[in-house]
């Protein structure tokens, strides 16, 4: 049984939940936004991550009757967690940019990005196609997002009611919606919508029903009519129409699936009546659909309001909101609040299972949960970051723990002993990791200096030629993803037969790694990925046979790795990225191929040459060709690039001396071509008069420095 299948829907749910989270998060808005990316490609993402949330509990289930079903999910799996990869890479160029003084640093990645997310939305399309041959099943009621439990879909409707009678931190959020509930200021068009907008367990649902449940709105406001619905993904006009129709009547309206009639409905209950209409866990961005809702709720008296809940600020903006409430963190005493209050009670009815995050609490000591015996059904992810005084070890009660990150905590001890359900581990400057064999634990990162980093150093300078030489209690057979950043500054040796089922490996900031060793074969590895390690001599020795399911090779500032190993690369792989070493490496790239004609996607940067490609040195199965940060180039030699009769995308990046396009023109198949940062060729390729504008006329897509040309 592959070892992903064991983790069924809790993978799904931890690996969903942190995508909905990535793709909602500041970090990869703002870069996408400032770099002039298509946003869109973000949006496109999200609704084809829903999809697929849909069918994969159906899918679940069915996979262990019907094998071609097993199939489909293995390839979902495998889809999920390169879009997790890829977004964590968008996550951490953009940290590096706000830390470094030029944001160029990272600038020669940023055509990769937003070409790879069009693979993932190709790779989604292509497996949704799929579904209804298999006989896979939407399931009703998926909350986008909701990190319920080990499966998204499983997250329950919200009510009215309220279900935390104590509220930390939010009496002026509270006092402002208040405020706006019992005026009448804004109302010139009878109904008036304020949106709530914060990420996922921030309180945004808790705050509608404190609201909701005030007595001031009874005796100001006076509403006659009040209606709470959780609405979720799944924005369906008619049954939404009839849920508030029917919430009104407090009765089943039988009106048929005629959404006029329904409307009419809903109009006469409406007209000439004050009412208050909240509307949950929002995620339409369609306009169309919300204006279709809206027109019988126009009806109402003035003084009417609709207050939602979302994550998103574009949601609000569809919802043609008149103001717009974004709910900040927590106050440092007020997280521990709520959290002690959902973490260490043993009559706590509902733990809220969405990712608690506390940071930057300097004066936090302790763990207060002494004499606390029942364990937390539902907290599932829990980030703590740069708490120093905070120590010991991780409360005992955390059962169902899936995704924790620790970092800036030296004191405190992440036990994987007290989450037996822990999935995802991140940590980051903090103390000892206890592993206890057997465990859950499938992915590994590790940022800065811990004694865990040291136990790999200890590893890497005990090992020898010899596997049986491995401790049982050093073999991290249990990993399936490993990410190593910094910090482990005497290693020098990465053993990967001590990893033996890995599917992801980076290695970034190693100063001192010499080699990656291996003695057996590794049949799991598909991404290797090793970035800043100037000590790195050689790639894998034997890799071409020891590594048959590498498809993701990337070697980025590793300028004494100048051969290949004897042998060659895998004949699966698919994707290669090199950037900062020797062209003499290059120059021997399809001499290493060999006969392998699976490599798609490559992208070349940081290398000193003015001329390239070289005649015969790139394969004839490249799909996109990415030049990056190559400030000698002058020109692109014709001889090189013709035989590419497949290529379809060709990126220039930020090569200030490159002069023109071949004379000869580019290969004929290419349908997409972007220049960036390019000044001598952007003038050269612009539409009509530029020099080079004939040899691209041709050329579906041109992009030119963010000026886009569509012809």
């Amino acid at each position: 049984m592959p070892v992903l299948e064991t983790l069924g829907g809790a993978l799904f749910g931890a690996v969903l939940q942190v995508l909905f989270d990535k793709l909602d998060s500041h970090q990869v808005l703002d870069y996408f936004l400032g770099r002039k990316l298509d946003g869109r490609l973000l949006k496109k993402l999200k609704r084809k991550l829903v999809s697929v949330n849909a069918v994969v509990d159906d899918a679940e289930q069915k996979q262990f009757t019907d094998a071609y079903v097993k199939a489909w999910l293995d390839d979902v799996r495998d889809v999920l967690l390169n879009t997790e990869d890829l977004l964590e890479e968008i996550d951490c160029e953009f940290t590096k940019t706000e830390l470094e003084a030029e944001s160029q640093t990272s600038a020669s990645k940023v055509c990769d990005f937003e070409s790879r997310i069009i693979d993932v939305l190709d790779d989604l399309d292509s497996l949704l196609d799929q579904k209804d041959d298999l006989g896979l099943n939407n399931v009703s009621g998926v909350g986008v997002g909701s990190g319920s439990g080990s499966k998204v879909s499983q997250k329950l409707p919200s009510t009215s009611l309220v279900v935390e009678s104590v509220f930390y931190g939010r009496d002026d959020d509270k006092e402002i919606i208040l405020n706006w509930l019992t005026s009448d200021t804004d109302n010139h068009n009878k109904i008036s919508i304020l949106s709530i907008v914060g990420m996922g367990g921030m309180g945004k649902t808790t705050l509608a029903q404190h609201v909701y449940n005030n007595p001031r709105i009874e005796v100001e406001a006076k509403f006659n009519i009040k209606v709470w619905v959780c609405v979720s993904d799944d924005f369906d006009v008619l049954m939404l129409t009839k849920t508030i129709l029917n919430k009104i009547t407090k009765s089943k309206e039988d009106s048929g699936d005629d959404l006029e009639m329904v409307h009419g409905r809903l109009k006469e209950k409406l007209s000439g009546n004050k009412y208050l209409l909240v509307l949950d866990d929002v995620w339409n961005e369609d306009r169309d659909q919300w204006k279709a809702l809206q027109t019988p709720l126009k009806y109402g008296a003035k003084g009417s309001k609709i207050l939602v809940t979302t994550r998103s600020n574009n949601v609000a903006s569809t919802m043609q909101s008149n103001k717009v409430h974004e709910l900040k963190q927590l106050q440092e005493d007020h997280s521990w609040q709520v959290f002690a209050q959902h973490a260490f009670q043993d009559d706590c009815p509902k733990l809220n299972a969405e990712l608690k995050e506390f940071s930057d609490m300097k004066e936090w000591e302790e763990w207060e949960c002494k004499g606390v015996t029942g364990a937390f059904p539902r907290l599932q992810r829990l980030s703590i970051e740069d708490c120093p005084k905070l120590k010991g070890h991780m409360p005992e009660q955390l059962c169902h723990l899936n995704y924790l990150k620790i970092s800036g905590c030296e004191q405190l001890v992440p036990s994987a002993l007290s989450a037996p359900d822990i999935h995802q581990l991140s940590l980051g400057d903090c103390g000892k990791l206890q592993i206890d064999h057997p465990t859950t634990l499938k992915e590994l990162t590790i940022e800065g200096h811990n004694v865990e980093a040291t136990l790999l150093e200890e590893i890497g300078r005990n090992y020898s030629c010899s596997n049986n030489n491995i401790p049982m209690h050093s073999c991290y057979d249990f990993l399936v993803r490993l990410h190593i950043n910094g910090g482990c500054d005497s290693l020098t040796t990465i053993p990967l037969d001590i990893f033996p089922i890995l599917r992801r490996l980076y290695i970034w900031r190693c100063p001192n790694l010499q080699r990656i060793s291996q003695w057996q074969a590794h049949n799991h590895l598909q991404t290797l990925d090793i970035e800043e390690c100037p000590q790195l001599e050689s790639l894998p020795e034997g890799m071409h046979v020891l590594l048959p399911s590498l498809y993701q090779l990337h070697i980025d500032d590793c300028p004494k790795v100048e051969m290949f190993p004897e042998g060659g690369l895998p004949s699966n792989l698919k994707n290669m990225r090199f950037y900062g070493g020797s062209y003499k490496l290059m120059s021997l790239l399809k001499s290493a191929l060999g006969g392998n004609h699976s490599l798609e996607y490559l992208d070349i940067g940081k290398v000193d040459v003015e001329c390239f490609p070289d005649e015969g040195v790139l394969p004839h199965s490249l799909v996109t060709l990415g030049i990056y940060k190559c400030g000698d180039l002058k020109r692109l030699d014709y001889k090189g690039l013709c035989h590419l009769s497949s290529l379809k995308t060709l990126v220039l990046y930020d090569c200030p001396r490159l002069q023109c396009l071949p004379e000869e023109s580019l290969p004929k198949s290419i349908s997409t071509l972007k220049i960036h940062n390019c000044p001598l060729l952007k003038q050269r390729c612009r539409e009509p008069e530029g020099e080079d504008w004939p040899k691209i006329a041709h050329i579906k897509h041109v992009l030119l420095h963010g000026n886009d040309v569509d012809v």
